[in-house]
């Protein structure tokens, strides 16, 4: 991970807890905190966050404000950054749009709640970024995920690693069957919430979520 350039487009609580839990892991990689945090790029409702326009956020949110040039379109960020995932927190439905998943899976060479935020234009140019693009449309409900399944796997010409908030069907393409993963925090809080009630503890660290993760993931592989 300490070598993937993230966007998320959302940087409420959930974008910049889960950037958080990404540059506590870069870490462990052996990287700098200033070195993750480079990696990392955050667009809230207005755009993407740059240091002249980060004044009057948050301060966890102006660590990750970039000496970049101010942009409100993520399809432009997508360009500009060339990310190997895509992150969306916003419930901006169709916010990854073709053109942006298109460009991601160019970039990789494996690949928000407003409905539709990942439009065509910017699934195109994940795809044409990456050989394996990463896009994570995680705004629950279903309704207003940045993008559905079927464009996902469409605009990138299947290439992508998909996961959603909600569930998604199956999408059958070309002959071949994808089934859409889910991120889903319901794979890890219920055990955490046990472990912690059963030894009573007062304060949940942030390495008890990067752990579950790591170990909920190994047992993902063996099923």
């Amino acid at each position: 991970m300490s070598q993937t350039k993230i966007v998320f487009l959302g940087a409420g609580a959930a974008g910049l807890g889960i950037a958080e839990l990404c540059v506590a892991q870069m870490m462990k990689e052996g990287i700098s905190r200033e070195a993750a945090e480079a990696n990392i790029f955050l667009l809230n409702s207005k755009g993407l966050i740059t240091k002249e326009k980060a004044v009057n956020l948050k301060p966890l949110a102006q660590r990750f404000a970039k000496d970049l040039p101010f942009t409100s379109s993520l399809l432009e960020v997508v360009k500009m950054v060339k990310p190997n995932a895509l992150l969306g927190l916003s419930t901006i439905s169709g916010a990854f749009s073709p053109e942006i998943l298109k460009e991601m899976a160019k970039i990789n060479p494996r690949l928000s709640t407003i409905s539709g935020a990942f439009s065509p234009e910017i699934l195109k140019e994940m795809a044409k970024i990456n050989p394996r693009p990463i896009i994570f449309a995680l705004s629950n409900p279903t309704i207003k995920a940045e993008c559905t399944a079927e464009d996902a796997y469409h605009y990138t010409n299947g290439s992508v690693l998909f996961a959603s908030g909600s569930p998604f069907d199956n999408v059958e393409m070309n002959g071949k069957l994808y089934k859409p993963g889910q991120g889903n925090n319901s794979y890890i809080f219920p055990g955490v919430a046990l472990g912690a009630i059963l030894f009573k503890a007062r304060k949940i660290p942030q390495e008890a979520f990067l752990i579950a993760a790591r170990v909920r993931s190994v047992t993902y592989i063996q099923e």
